[in-house]
């Protein structure tokens, strides 16, 4: 059962680690990744959660925190 809840990740380049946390946040209804990610991070991810929603951010953390808001 998909709990009515939505997760924001805010992340760059970790194409190594985005699969197992993508794999914990199953239970939300809703995934959105904001990155600037230059590697294989987003492929990876919609290849693990297909329905997900990404945006691209602003290189700089305060700016990814800021967008995500």
């Amino acid at each position: 059962m998909k709990v009515s809840l939505s997760i924001i990740i805010i992340a760059a380049d970790v194409e190594k680690t985005i699969r197992r946390c993508l794999l914990s946040c199953r239970f939300a209804k809703e995934i959105i990744l904001i990155t600037s990610a230059t590697d294989q991070t987003i492929s990876i991810a919609k290849k693990t959660v297909p329905n997900i929603k990404i945006f691209p951010s602003i290189t700089d953390t305060q700016g990814r925190f800021n967008y995500a808001l």
